[in-house]
């Protein structure tokens, strides 16, 4: 009995803090071929407004996805793919909501998974006007080999799944603007 009561005590020395979901973690790739940056029907003609509905980290057991960072990597998304402008000269303002972020509360194995919901709604920047709006799923996975303490697997499953989020955004984004991937 006394050695679980005193395993109780060491245990939150032992757990690492969770820290948040990281911007670099959370860039999505470069989707666009070259042909979008060169093409000025296309190219920097987003920019993103408001994203909201993140939240904070539980440093004893829950990284969290805050709104400055999650804006943060969906600008430098845009932006790898030549799709982020200038506000002043943009068509297009794109708003983001952050529905959830699924991670599992006990770490059980050799790698964590993460789930994301995010609402993005595309504006017309002229009259403010809906042009679209796309609610996506994506799902992230963080092994052994990404981290090797289960809060930090947390994390990385929880960028993955944010980053996978922004390339599914992104992909439709370009098809609205009649760029498909790789042409």
């Amino acid at each position: 009995m006394r050695a679980i009561f005193s395993l109780l005590l060491l245990l939150p020395l032992l757990a690492a803090c969770a820290e948040p979901a990281r911007v670099t973690g959370m860039t999505g790739q470069n989707l666009a071929s070259a042909s979008v940056t060169a093409d000025p029907t296309v190219a920097g003609t987003v920019t993103v407004g408001n994203v909201i509905g993140g939240t904070e980290t539980n440093k004893l057991y829950r990284p969290g996805v805050d709104d400055v960072a999650f804006k943060e990597a969906l600008q430098q998304s845009l932006q790898a793919n030549g799709l982020l402008g200038d506000p002043a000269m943009a068509r297009f303002n794109i708003e983001a909501n952050i529905y959830e972020v699924r991670q599992p509360w006990v770490h059980l194995g050799l790698s964590q998974d993460a789930e994301a919901i995010v609402q993005y709604r595309v504006y017309h920047e002229a009259d403010s006007s809906l042009w679209f709006s796309q609610d996506l799923y994506s799902t992230g996975s963080a092994s052994f080999g990404d981290a090797i303490i289960g809060i930090d697997q947390r994390r990385v499953a929880i960028e993955k799944a944010m980053a996978s989020n922004i390339d599914q955004f992104i992909a439709i984004l370009l098809e609205k603007l009649g760029r498909p991937l790789g042409t």
